[in-house]
């Protein structure tokens, strides 16, 4: 999938603080279970790359709609590379404690720049 049509999908916008920003952040971008079910995936494992070949693995089964959120948009601009971007695995640590893990924190990739689905 291309990058213009990830933008294509569904958006969701959350406004959450991270242990990486100051203050509240408005992130946009395109939920992950939403992504899965465009494509059919229902198990495995997502690997997800950054630029620089950081992965991070996250089976399938613990990935909720509404949970992780493949962010586009900080504060209403597209994210760069400076700025984390082009994608940033969010969650919304504000409003549900139950992502403030270590779990959680370490999925968070960020310069992600693909997805890898194994079965």
């Amino acid at each position: 999938m291309t990058y213009s049509q990830l933008l294509a999908l569904p958006s969701a916008t959350i406004e959450t603080s991270t242990n990486w920003t100051f203050g509240t952040q408005r992130f946009t971008g395109v939920w992950l279970a939403t992504l899965l079910a465009h494509h059919g995936i229902r198990s495995g494992t997502l690997e997800l790359f950054a630029v620089n070949d950081y992965v991070v693995r996250i089976p399938v089964d613990a990935i909720e709609e509404g949970g992780e959120l493949l962010a586009y948009e900080r504060n209403g601009k597209i994210m760069t590379l400076r700025q984390k971007g082009p994608l940033w695995l969010v969650y919304d640590w504000d409003r549900n404690p139950a992502y403030r893990t270590e779990t959680h924190y370490s999925r968070s990739i960020w310069q992600l720049d693909r997805i890898v689905a194994t079965r």
